[in-house]
């Protein structure tokens, strides 16, 4: 895995580090224009073909390397396969972090632990609120139903591109018993508004129906299922969303671009 190459100007860039093809350890980079902002750093949960492994992380060092163009980390919410590693990971990166009451609330109660603590720059964000600070990106939080207090989506935007809708974990519940119901109303908005560049969507039960409803029944743009879900609808994402690069690494440890 190699930090050398050259950026593209003005073009999105999509590398998750964790959490596609594989339950937990999600960990997600946006780049644009030089810097990186990342969603989640959890914690993944090993199988019987590891014995004597008690957790997984995500595989950092691309974004080590990176560390002085990483701005800043938001978490959607505090399950343990999204804060999880966090404890284990943020030494190596000492970003700001972003979250909700809740959620900011569980990462200081598992950093209280130990020695670095106090070095933790941790902001906390208003449910449904917005990250003004993060430049070159924008970020507006969208309230999701789940089986934990405060799960949010992200609505993140950069430059002048249309926004992603980063949905973390969600559920359609007009009963949830925990939290508040998903935000369809904020969702049907951001519909209206223009439209999307991309859905990067997690529990994707639902998916597919839940996006033509809310963005319109016509192509909805690039759906990128993680949490285990195959990477099944990369057909036409270059050609709805010819400025969003997908980036992953050849066999040599140079990076690729779609």
């Amino acid at each position: 895995m190699t930090t050398d190459f050259e950026w593209e100007k003005d073009k999105l860039y999509f590398l998750p580090l964790g959490g596609c093809g594989l339950f937990g350890a999600n960990l997600t980079l946006y780049g644009f224009n030089g810097k990186w902002l990342m969603v989640d750093c959890g914690m993944g949960f090993p199988d019987d073909t590891m014995p004597s492994v008690d957790l997984l992380v995500p595989d950092i060092t691309f974004i080590k390397q990176q560390r002085d163009n990483l701005i800043g980390c938001v978490l959607t919410h505090a399950h343990e396969d999204h804060i999880g590693a966090l404890e284990y990971l943020w030494p190596d990166l000492k970003c700001p972090l972003y979250a909700t009451p809740f959620t900011a609330a569980m990462i200081r109660s598992k950093f209280a632990e130990h020695s670095w603590a106090d070095q933790a720059e941790i902001h906390t964000i208003p449910v449904g609120g917005e990250i003004k600070d993060l430049k070159p990106f924008h970020i507006r939080m969208i309230g999701m139903a789940h089986s934990i207090p405060e799960a949010q989506s992200l609505v993140i935007t950069a430059g002048d591109l249309p926004p992603v809708l980063h949905t973390g974990d969600w559920k359609l519940d007009a009963t949830p018993c925990v939290g508040d119901e998903t935000d369809e109303t904020s969702l049907a908005a951001l519909g209206e508004a223009g439209g999307i560049l991309a859905v990067v969507a997690q529990c994707g039960d639902l998916l597919e129906s839940t996006v033509k409803r809310h963005f319109g029944a016509k192509d909805s743009g690039s759906l990128i299922p993680g949490h285990g879900g195959v990477l099944d609808r990369l057909d036409g994402f270059l050609t709805v969303a010819p400025v969003v690069a997908l980036l992953t690494w050849g066999a040599d440890g140079s990076p690729l671009t779609w």
